[in-house]
């Protein structure tokens, strides 16, 4: 739900392989711009980059969550698109 909902926003997804999470890829989009304009958390990957600079737009989420929760998000994100 949530890989096919960021994909219809134009992200690019990198699905996970055994985690909680996602990464994805939205040149547009900023973690900090994300909480402030559509109230949606996410985790930037400059958290995960120490020896260089993260790709701008890259960025976690988090998919344990209710499918009602994951659908509000993407509905949250696509306001802002």
């Amino acid at each position: 739900l949530l890989a096919d909902g960021l994909k219809s926003l134009g992200a690019t997804v990198f699905e996970s392989q055994g985690t909680y999470f996602l990464t994805a890829l939205h040149p547009e989009w900023h973690a900090e711009s994300l909480i402030q304009t559509a109230g949606v958390a996410v985790i930037p990957a400059e958290a995960f980059y120490v020896h260089s600079a993260a790709p701008v737009g890259l960025m976690r989420f988090a998919f344990c969550k209710s499918r009602e929760d994951i659908a509000e998000a993407l509905e949250r994100l696509e306001k802002i698109r």
